[in-house]
């Protein structure tokens, strides 16, 4: 992972989006009828309207507003993302030019250190390069609820580093095992296989560590992602690691989420100037990559809503299944025509203002309806937060959490548009309320997803 070209590439910023449902240990245990989990875990599941992709947008948005960086290349890592063009929906909904270069990585859990690798050097090579992780593997836990599933997502802005003085971690060292083997394997239709030998796993595990503090210094820190608590307590006893501090692995109080955990355990992480971190991952073969720290502290920003307990396991059933139940029903149409024609509309979420009196609406005009002109419109980006004008609370729309709350929001700006709430109980919402858009998909039609914006409380 060392450049080649000798520019430095450092981590400029980080956020964790972590979805507000939350589903306990309890209830699965309840569930099933045994003790499958400690009743203290929980596990961060998303939302009916949430997918890969929609949580790939919440952690890349919230890294981007706050850094106000236009990325040169995204890199996409995940498992689980829909099988339609995700790279040009993620770019029209963060506003970017479709002609920036969308790199998608799959195939294993391990796929986030090859991600992290691959932006760690365009990046060196001068470029400004957001990297996204997400997954949402919480449908699994329907067959399967011995492994902790969860949904989550992280986005990391990673730069060139002229000066050499904003380092908050560079890569050290890397290992990737000779043997393949893969752990745990999901498959298409949700149901899941165990490869069930700790022993192996951690003599894979402990023959990468070998190997890798035969290159670079001892850890002082070591992360360990794994979909099973056992395994990682048997990594823990590796007399390699015998004087490294452990980092908290979130699979109690988020879940396992695939290639997004090391990311999370990262995000845990509180490191200081000149430490030295080794993170671990199993997938297809235990890999391992060394990071250290030229920063005087590192802390990943989390986003997301506050957690809201699920109440009970066939409430996250129907939540998990909605979708695919409530499709044929609707019998949408669109196209990719169709999809093209609104695009600069609805992902990209932009309006039209009146040169005449520069009034702002949200869909297009042919007579100004403010000054009656049949006057030149110029395109106009909406503000994606605004205050609730009116409301509403719907009871015949198709929702696995009755009733659905529809929003007149005045946005900030000009403009004026209504769309459902998300994330929130009848009783919370009120005339005045601040809300700000989010990316949430709506139904699918011809096997093409709709996705558009709702509004969530701030």
């Amino acid at each position: 992972m060392s450049p080649a070209c000798g520019i430095a590439s450092s981590i400029s910023y980080f956020t964790v989006y972590s979805p507000s449902l939350v589903l306990s240990g309890e209830e699965i245990n309840r569930a099933f009828g045994t003790n499958i989990l400690n009743n203290k875990s929980q596990r961060r599941v998303a939302n009916f309207d949430e997918d890969a992709l929609t949580m790939a947008w919440n952690a890349a948005s919230g890294c981007l507003e706050q850094t106000k960086t236009v990325p040169d290349h995204i890199f996409l890592c995940s498992n689980t993302l829909p099988s339609w063009p995700c790279g040009a929906y993620l770019l029209s909904s963060l506003g970017l030019s479709l002609s920036t270069p969308v790199t998608v990585i799959s195939g294993s859990w391990n796929c986030a250190f090859d991600t992290l690798s691959l932006a760690f050097h365009t990046a060196a090579a001068g470029k400004n390069v957001l990297l996204v992780a997400t997954e949402a593997l919480s449908k699994y836990a329907l067959s399967n609820p011995e492994i902790a599933f969860a949904d989550s997502s992280c986005a990391i802005l990673i730069t060139p580093d002229m000066a050499g003085n904003r380092h908050m971690f560079k890569p050290a060292g890397n290992f990737y095992s000779a043997d393949t083997f893969e752990p745990l394997i999901c498959n298409s239709d949700g149901s899941t296989k165990i490869f069930d030998d700790i022993r192996f796993t951690t003599s894979k595990v402990s023959q990468g560590i070998s190997e890798l503090l035969g290159k670079i210094d001892k850890p002082q820190i070591f992360g360990f992602s794994a979909f099973d608590d056992k395994i990682s307590s048997a990594v823990r006893r590796l007399p390699q690691l015998a004087k490294s501090r452990f980092i908290d692995d979130p699979i109690h109080t988020i879940g396992f989420a695939g290639c997004v955990q090391p990311f999370l355990v990262l995000s845990m992480t509180q490191m200081k100037h000149g430490d030295i971190i080794h993170l671990c991952s199993l997938g297809g073969g235990a890999r391992i990559t060394a990071l250290s720290t030229e920063f005087e502290k590192f802390a990943a920003l989390p986003t997301g809503q506050k957690a809201a307990l699920i109440n009970g396991f066939e409430h996250f059933r129907n939540i998990r299944t909605f979708m695919d139940k409530s499709e044929p029903m609707r019998s949408t149409f669109t196209s990719e025509i169709i999809q093209s024609r609104d695009q600069q509309f609805l992902l990209n979420l932009n309006g039209i203002q009146c040169k005449n009196c520069n009034k702002i609406y949200t869909i297009p005009q042919s007579i100004c309806p403010s000054c009656h002109e049949q006057s030149e419109f110029i395109q106009k980006p909406l503000e994606r937060r605004g205050t609730i004008f009116t409301f509403a609370h719907e009871y015949y729309v198709p929702t696995p959490n009755p009733p659905v709350t529809m929003l007149v929001v005045d946005l900030d700006g000009g403009g004026r548009l209504t769309v459902q709430a998300a994330d929130c109980s009848p009783d919370e919402t009120a005339i005045g309320n601040k809300v700000k858009f989010v990316l949430r998909r709506y139904h699918s039609g011809n096997n093409l997803p709709n996705y558009f914006w709702k509004a969530v409380l701030l």
